[in-house]
């Protein structure tokens, strides 16, 4: 719970430094009164039990007071491996509360309403359980670049593989040669199935950024430092 405590301090850092000194202040209390509790279980109990309290006494909706910390609320996505339950665990944090998600994909942000048309539209009939990890990064890809078709949301992507042995991040390479590859399928430049097989070349040791970018019809440090929006693979591909 004290992980979760410490997120939700961080979701609170942009919107209210009072909030944030008054948490660390009764996280502090809290660590003191649990090292006077022998029983660990005793103590993680008190732990658990006291950390919930003081988020909820920090949620927007106890009273007016609390309500004006609150004022331009963020909100953010937390996902990571959990080794008891053995699958990944989504938790979403909104309006000074947080929840496990049990949906197969989780949308904030701008482009929320874009990324939520692709996926309504482009997997319909399939099922999130039985996607590959390649397949995943596709329908993932593709949703973003989806998104980045809304007015201010753009930016180059972080991709993430997180599985049982641990979280490997996507080098810059790989990330923007994902996008490109995106853009292009999506523009029609690229058959899915052409698509698919050059993405699952992101996965390999040495990943062939000569043949991905041969296909692209790119140099291979344009295909993998020039992140080009898929709005302008669009606009290519209308001329």
């Amino acid at each position: 719970m004290l992980v979760f405590l410490a997120l939700f301090k961080f979701y609170l850092e942009a919107n209210n430094k009072k909030a944030l000194i008054y948490i660390e202040t009764k996280t502090a209390e809290i660590n003191i009164l649990s090292n006077a509790i022998i029983n660990l279980e005793e103590r993680e109990q008190f732990i658990k039990t006291k950390t919930a309290e003081l988020m909820a006494e920090m949620s927007p909706h106890r009273d007016h007071h609390h309500h004006s910390l609150f004022s331009h609320p963020s909100e953010f996505i937390v996902v990571g491996y959990d080794k008891e339950s053995k699958k990944i665990a989504t938790y979403y944090f909104n309006n000074g509360n947080f929840a496990e998600s049990l949906k197969s994909s989780s949308l904030v942000g701008s482009g929320t309403d874009a990324a939520s048309i692709y996926f309504l539209t482009r997997l319909q009939g399939m099922s999130g359980k039985g996607l590959t990890t390649e397949e995943l990064l596709f329908q993932s890809i593709n949703a973003f670049s989806y998104a980045t078709v809304n007015i201010d949301v753009g930016g180059r992507p972080d991709i993430y593989h997180i599985k049982e042995t641990g979280v490997q991040k996507f080098s810059a390479e790989q990330t923007i040669a994902a996008a490109n590859l995106s853009g292009a399928y999506l523009s029609e430049h690229l058959l899915q199935a052409k698509a698919k097989t050059l993405l699952k070349q992101l996965f390999k040791e040495i990943p062939s950024y000569e043949t991905i970018a041969a296909e692209l019809k790119m140099t291979v440090d344009t295909a993998t430092r020039l992140y080009v929006p898929f709005s302008s693979w669009q606009s290519a591909a209308n001329k």
